[in-house]
């Protein structure tokens, strides 16, 4: 035996030249051992690939058993898997960690390590897992110092003298690592059945992480659905309950049991079942939004009713059918409260397999033949002594047209070792080749790897099936998989696959291969399945003599539970029986057919709680136990002015100022001491994409009261509130100050069957009536108001009439004060609150003195009127007998300048009179008259009486303005142009008509108005025995045009006539 340290190709030829037997590398196997192992046995490498094969099958068994083992934790699993790689490799560290950014940090370990602990962390790029996670493949060091890492920290620092690693990645992305480790090298690398069996472990840690992942998602979901304070639920197309809340329950008052299959009219009137069915059609056969949100009526179990909203979105199946509708109710109770009060106010979310030997042979620079051990004749199936001396390419033609003579060729050009993998179909046999060049010639050592290929098939298959598994959706889809898994990936010819129906409890087919005859469905506790399914065990059958109902021979046959969901049964017509390495991968297949039969009943409920959040369109969050966002609906995105995706993974801190965050952290604190507290609601501003406030109430619940797992929260939106509330704010001190501030007594009063009850006052009414606030609250009005008699009204009498309708009443009274009895301009304002009771006003304005002034005016003006009538009279009277008795010319014309001079004066007084009369508005004329229409009639009637001409322009209009008396004013500015303009006054009429004002045009050829008196009329001028206007014609227009709110406009020249021009506000048409 001839001894190196490591394989070098021009030793192996010299020594197979000198007659050395056995030629052994010590990087690849130890010496003594090696003697020993010739001493005891000629045909060691069978023997180590038979110690292989145990070992890996041994390695699976211990692994099915991990999988399958529902009683430990999520760490224990993930640790156990950790510990049986390092026991497998013979190592004593296994560690998992997580790569994030740079930083790598450990997540599990098994072993002890002063550096590599639970929770350490370092920066990636002092860690071996650095070249792990660029590479598909795993990272293998068995002596790193001898393989040039010596200067490298996880040596140099953390002592790691040997590692094997691979890459784990969730959902296409890099998770982290999954390693082996010692601080003592290894003696040889690491073997394939080493390699295959880490990378299994690799794959599986993948696929348990991207379990767990989205389970959690899908459990977030659920939670976000029980954790919110409103009423979730969801119904079929028939309007069945198929889904309710926990708080739908306690909103409704019944029963999850009692909701579910029942009708949603369970719980609603008919009206409301029929309102939600049309709203319903509509979004199915109109143009109406798939979500509807409207106020309802909710029934409780005690026959009691609560106003809802109910926020509703339409469900459509993969085809775009109707499949039923989902929706928020919530109980606005709180809110239509508030919505009263508001109104009052405005008054008031792989496996592996082992390698066999090696075979070696060598050749001189000519490809001559020169050394063939035994394992190569075995392999290759030629003697040595038929093929030594030959040349290679004529001794094996087949191998000139294949990779094998590039890779030769190669290695002896470069004189630098090559390794490759290579089918060799003469033999019908894959090799793995190492070719080490030397001047003289090449040694070639090759593995017959074809069992190892074939296991690494059945190994690719397992991990595609998988792959498969973990996107089924449902059970049949699994069945589905695992049967075409089991006769493509794994080579059973017959499979069938039965799964547990727990209402029958029966074992039914469900999926089986084209070779399987009809199979009956089972008692869960019949035949070779059922007895599989019951003990939870794996049921051989190599006696077929009793098995009947195939169509054909089977030698063998295997019964595997898939956990508590049925059996897979697999049989075969190729082998006698199965081995071991059979039933570990048949087992490997039915856990991972019973984890996908799990998620797929945990994602069907999962599903349902998804699908309502996100069709329900509320301003929902989800924020995880490390206090960042993991769910955001759209509409909260939106609200706030960020895109949804970049709000997930944020904190709070980037929405709230620090305060807010701190009272959040208090409430959600408290609400984890006291258990039975389930939600908060907390007032609070939240900050948007451009920096705005924008106030917010969040209804915050947790997700898990028994550990801290995170929150939900609701946000609604608090604009109009903190609007309506601002507003109510403003109005409540204007109105204060002008209460207590306008100068008029003013009493707040509440009508009643006994009167009115006094609820406020003002200082100017304490200071009127000499009654303070105190004493006035809540007594009856007429006890401090007192009227001159018994037989006067009460104020509050005047709120409403006999119908009932609330109208302002005025009045003229007279009441009792601190002063004695004054009178008073009554107004009494009524108002009907939200409750229904009449509230009002009582306003007192003081109009003694003004009373007064009228009193003695109307005294003055019968008593001048009459004498000055009758005196006027007596003078006439006088002036008719004088003219009787004169006869000078001289003095009768004197005497007829007297008389008319006094006929004037008496019909000045009758003229007033009328104006008095014309300007004293009557009921009848109280209404706004069709300006246009009223002005025609009097022009019509006015030419036929006064035979005159008017020429008009009138627009066709109905708009409305001043009353019945303003075809008077109208008049009296024709007679003006009749009078001063002689026969042929030239009269012309016009009107014109803008959105708020009337304007009628008067116009004459007369002589026009002196301008002293238009300075009287317009008052430019002050009314004096020098200075007034003759003309009360003018002043009554001039009176009556303002009365209206309107203006007069006197134009034109002694010339051009006179133009007045009446502006008038439209108050209609």
């Amino acid at each position: 035996m001839l001894c190196t340290a490591e394989p070098d190709g021009r030793v192996a030829a010299e020594a197979t030249r000198r007659g050395v037997a056995e030629y052994v590398p010590r990087s690849e196997t130890d010496p003594g051992e090696r003697l020993r192992a010739l001493a005891a046995d000629g045909d060691v490498t069978a023997r180590s690939a038979i110690d292989a094969v145990e070992a890996t099958t041994g390695s699976l068994r211990k692994l099915t058993r991990l999988a399958a083992d529902d009683g430990r934790t999520d760490a224990e699993t993930i640790e156990g898997i950790l510990r049986l790689g390092a026991d497998r490799l013979g190592l004593s560290l296994g560690y998992l960690g997580r790569i994030e950014g740079d930083t790598y940090a450990v997540e599990h370990v098994v072993g002890d390590h002063a550096l590599v602990e639970a929770g350490a962390s370092s920066p990636l790029s002092a860690t071996y897992c650095e070249h792990t996670s660029q590479s598909d493949t795993l990272f293998p060091l068995h002596d790193a110092a001898a393989e040039g890492w010596a200067d490298h920290p996880s040596y140099r620092v953390g002592g790691i003298a040997c590692y094997l690693g691979g890459r784990v990645s969730v959902n296409g992305e890099t998770y982290g690592t999954v390693c082996f480790a010692d601080e003592e090298p290894r003696a040889t690398p690491f073997t394939n059945a080493e390699r295959a069996f880490v990378e299994l472990l690799v794959q599986w840690v993948s696929d348990e992480l991207k379990r767990r992942h989205r389970e959690a998602e899908l459990e977030r979901y659920e939670d976000i659905i029980e954790a919110v304070d409103d009423g979730v639920y969801a119904l079929d197309d028939e309007g069945n309950f198929v889904f309710v809340n926990e708080a739908m329950t306690a909103l409704t008052g019944y029963d999850a049991e009692a909701l579910l299959g029942a009708h949603t009219g369970h719980i609603k009137t008919p009206e409301v079942v029929e309102e939600a069915e049309g709203i319903v059609r509509e979004m199915i056969f109109e143009d109406r939004d798939d979500e509807a949100t409207f106020d309802l009526s909710i029934q409780r179990a005690d026959d009691e009713s609560f106003p809802a909203e109910d926020h509703m979105t339409v469900l459509w199946d993969d085809g775009g059918r109707f499949e039923g509708t989902a929706g928020v109710i919530r109980d606005i109770t709180d809110r239509k409260e508030r919505e009263l009060e508001l109104r009052e106010a405005n008054r008031r979310i792989e496996q592996i397999l082992g390698r066999i030997g090696a075979a070696f042979f060598a050749v001189d620079d000519d490809w001559n033949l020169t050394y063939w051990n035994a394992q190569a004749e075995a392999v290759l199936g030629r003697d040595a002594e038929a093929v030594m001396g030959e040349n290679l390419w004529e001794a094996f033609p087949d191998a000139t047209e294949s990779a094998y003579f590039e890779a030769y060729r190669e290695a002896m050009d470069s004189q630098e070792p090559v390794v490759f993998e290579e089918y060799y179909p003469p033999a019908e046999k894959w090799f793995r080749v190492n070719a080490y060049p030397s001047t003289d010639g090449l040694s070639v050592y090759f593995h017959d790897i074809t069992d190892q290929k074939e296991r690494d098939r059945k190994l690719s298959g397992l991990l595609e099936t998988t792959r498969s598994l973990m996107h089924a959706h449902t059970d049949a889809d699994v069945a589905e998989t695992v049967v075409e898994a089991a006769e493509s990936r794994l080579g059973f010819d017959l499979n069938l696959v039965r799964l547990y129906d727990g209402e029958a409890e029966t074992l039914y087919p469900v999926a089986w291969t084209d070779g399987v005859p009809d199979r009956p469905v089972y008692d869960a506790d019949e035949s070779f399945a059922g007895e599989a399914f019951q003990r939870g065990e794996t049921v051989r059958i190599d006696d077929f003599d009793h098995v009947d109902n195939y169509d054909r021979d089977a030698n063998a046959a295997m019964c595997v539970p898939i956990g508590d969901y049925g059996v897979l049964s697999v049989a075969t017509t190729e082998s006698d029986v199965f081995d071991d390495a059979d039933v570990s991968v048949a087992e490997i297949l039915a856990s991972n057919a019973a984890a996908a039969l799990s998620r797929v009943d945990r994602e069907e409920d999962l599903r349902r709680y998804e699908a309502v959040v996100e069709n329900v369109r509320d301003m929902v969050y989800v924020i995880d136990e490390d206090g960042e966002f993991q769910l955001v609906t759209e509409p909260l995105a939106e609200w706030l002015g960020f895109d949804r995706e970049a709000m997930l993974g944020e904190r709070p801190a980037e929405f709230l100022d620090r305060d807010d965050v701190a009272t959040f952290e208090r409430h959600i604190r408290e609400m984890q001491a006291d258990r039975g507290e389930p939600s908060r609601r907390i007032e609070t501003s939240l900050v948007t994409a451009d920096g705005a406030e924008r106030p917010a109430e969040v209804e915050v619940s947790l997700i898990d009261h028994d550990r801290f797992r995170g929150t939900v929260g609701v946000v609604r939106d608090r604009t109009e509130l903190e609007q309506a509330r601002e507003d109510l704010r403003d109005e409540r001190d204007r109105f204060s100050y002008l209460f207590n501030n306008l100068p008029d007594a003013v009493a707040e009063t509440e009508s009643g069957d006994d009167g009115s009850v006094v609820r406020s006052v003002n200082p100017a009414f304490t200071d009127v009536f000499g009654v303070d606030h105190a004493t006035a609250l809540d007594e009856r009005l007429g006890e401090f108001v007192q009227p001159p008699t018994e037989a006067s009204s009460e104020e509050s009498s005047r709120f409403t009439d006999a119908d009932g309708n609330e109208t302002v009443r005025t009045a003229e009274i007279r009441r009792r004060t601190d002063d004695g009895f004054r009178d008073f301009l009554f107004r009494g304002i009524p108002y009907r609150r939200d409750d229904g009771r009449v509230w009002g006003f009582c306003i007192y304005t003081d109009i003694t003195d003004q009373k007064e002034r009228e009193r003695r005016l109307e005294v003055l003006n019968r008593v001048l009127r009459h004498n000055l009538r009758n005196d006027l009279t007596v003078v006439l009277g006088l002036a008719d007998a004088l003219a009787a008795r004169l006869d000078d010319e001289d003095h009768l014309s004197l005497l007829d300048r007297l008389q008319r001079k006094t006929a004037d004066v008496a019909s000045l007084s009758d003229r007033a009179r009328e104006i008095e009369r014309s300007i004293r508005r009557g009921d009848a004329d109280s209404a706004p008259v069709p300006v246009v229409e009223a002005v025609a009639s009097l022009v019509e009637t006015y030419e036929r009486s006064h035979d005159v001409t008017v020429e008009t322009a009138f627009p066709e209009t109905d708009a409305r303005a001043a009353d019945g008396r303003f075809t008077r004013v109208v008049e009296e500015l024709l007679n003006n142009g009749v009078e001063h303009a002689g026969a042929d006054p030239g009269l012309s009429l016009e009107i014109g008509v803008t959105e708020r004002e009337v304007s009628v045009t008067v116009a004459d050829e007369g002589p026009g108005i002196p301008a002293h008196e238009l300075d009287v009329l317009t008052g430019e001028e002050p009314i004096t025995q020098l200075s007034h206007s003759s003309g009360l014609g003018l002043w009554l227009v001039v009176w009556l045009t303002e009365s209206y709110g309107g203006t007069v406009t006197f134009d034109g020249t002694d010339e051009t006539g006179t133009v007045v021009t009446l502006t008038l506000p439209r108050t209609g048409g």
